[in-house]
């Protein structure tokens, strides 16, 4: 059961508290701008980061396996979930099939990897977030090359230009000021958003 008494129709278990804070404010966005039908989702965190979510990933979603009404939303950054060498798509599949076995149709599972890590979803709305982050401190707007090898280290760079610490709360600030069409225009959120979509369209 969530906090407010109802059973969840969405498990979206997390590896971080940054990617919890985006993506629950995106969902919220989409429900609000009546892209998906309200539903109760519970967000889980697993404490013990990528490295787990990837190898054992039923472990925090254990008392949520019974109920035959649940969708399971999986996600965790690739870098550093100790399986880099394996394809990210076979670390899906595997995922899926751990849910599979558990009992949990796979249509009702979906595991997606952030390849290399979250902050590459940001990399359709880049110009938007360099803008957002200036913003903050009033500053100019300044041109930041986007990595996609290194998507992370290139939010740290201009953050830090603009004296900015990066924190689970500024993730949710950025996912409530960016534009959802533009960042689902790319994987790993166009599928997330098609998903959701099939699951929990509007009436």
């Amino acid at each position: 059961m969530t906090s407010s008494g109802e059973a969840p129709e969405l498990v979206a278990i997390f590896a971080d508290a940054d990617a919890q804070r985006f993506v629950m404010r995106l969902i919220d966005a989409g429900m609000e701008r009546g892209c998906l039908r309200r539903f109760v989702v519970e967000p889980v965190r697993d404490p013990m980061r990528d490295a787990h979510v990837a190898r054992d990933p039923l472990s925090v979603a254990q008392s949520f396996l019974s109920n035959p009404n649940v969708r399971f939303l999986v996600l965790w950054d690739h870098h550093g979930s100790g399986r880099e060498i394996d394809p990210p798509q076979d670390v899906e599949r595997d995922i899926t099939a751990a849910f599979l076995r558990a009992g949990v149709p796979a249509e009702r599972v979906l595991a997606i990897a952030f390849v290399p890590e979250l902050e590459i979803a940001l990399e359709p709305v880049w110009d938007r977030v360099c803008e957002e982050l200036a913003k903050k401190r009033k500053d100019p707007a300044l041109e930041a090359v986007f990595d996609a090898n290194d998507p992370k280290g290139a939010l740290e760079a201009i953050a830090r230009r603009h004296r900015i610490r990066l924190n689970p709360a500024l993730f949710q600030e950025l996912a409530g000021s960016l534009s959802i069409p533009k960042l689902k225009s790319r994987d790993p959120l166009a599928r997330v958003g098609v998903r959701l979509v099939e699951w929990f369209a509007p009436a």
